[in-house]
């Protein structure tokens, strides 16, 4: 199995260094990404998609930096950090929040042994949350299909234009929305769409728990890819006896 794709954001150039040798040496990730600053980690992180992400905390001028990046990707996350304990809350916080991403934290003091077993426990949670089994879809008038993994999707909602003949749009993290035909909602798991992971918020909707960005009783938070290219933030309402249902 290939090395789990991490980029690093840690604002000091010599733990910065240390890190990444030490992500490199475990065997387990390649570090695709390193930055010392929020705004081009983000950039960069935004277009090179990695697997998880490896963060400070507390940035110089940036103090809630760390958390902020993770927010804001919503990508399986390690914080490394030497103020883990006054930041605990918050990150109990983001882990309530993101519903089953993974997220972990270590201190900057920790030995050798005690940082490559987190590091190791880390992996498997993450390649864990990626378990599920490609999803194939059959795109109308495109003849032909499309595999795509689980945690590529954001949600399937009815499509508007083609309502009456059970037309679906699929929203993606990271390319452009594709609609799908005769797929109904109530039966998504006899097309392949996991039952556990996708979950009904209205008679319209269907969200991918593991790509929210925040989930309440009454929305659920999502970003995905618009059909010009450009990211899309939505919040998305909860309906009905749907609420009682939670990703």
């Amino acid at each position: 199995m290939r090395p789990m794709r991490v980029a690093v954001l840690e604002d000091d150039p010599a733990i910065l260094k240390d890190l990444v040798h030490r992500l490199r040496e475990s065997g387990l990730a390649e570090v695709v990404l390193h930055a010392r600053e929020r705004a081009e980690f983000l950039a960069e992180a935004f277009a090179l998609h990695p697997d998880a992400l490896v963060l400070d905390i507390d940035l110089v001028g940036d103090p809630q930096g760390g958390l902020l990046v993770a927010r804001e990707l919503a990508l399986p996350v390690l914080f490394f950090s030497g103020h883990v304990g006054r930041n605990l809350e918050a990150i109990e916080v983001l882990d309530s929040q993101h519903a089953s991403v993974p997220v972990a934290h270590l201190t900057k003091t920790c030995s050798d042994d005690v940082f490559e077993g987190r590091l190791r426990k880390f992996v498997e949670e993450v390649r864990s949350w990626q378990r599920y089994r490609p999803i194939t879809l059959r795109p109308s008038g495109k003849g032909g299909t499309m595999e795509v993994e689980v945690t590529e999707i954001v949600a399937v909602m009815v499509d508007p234009k083609g309502a009456a003949s059970n037309n679906k749009r699929v929203l993606f993290r990271d390319r452009k929305p594709v609609t799908i035909a005769d797929v109904t909602l109530a039966r998504l798991g006899d097309f392949g769409f996991p039952k556990d992971v996708f979950i009904r918020i209205s008679s319209r909707c269907a969200v991918n728990r593991l790509a929210a960005l925040e989930w309440t009783g009454t929305h659920v938070k999502v970003r995905y890819q618009g059909s010009d290219g450009s990211p899309v933030t939505e919040v998305l309402p909860i309906t009905g006896t749907f609420r009682r249902r939670r990703g």
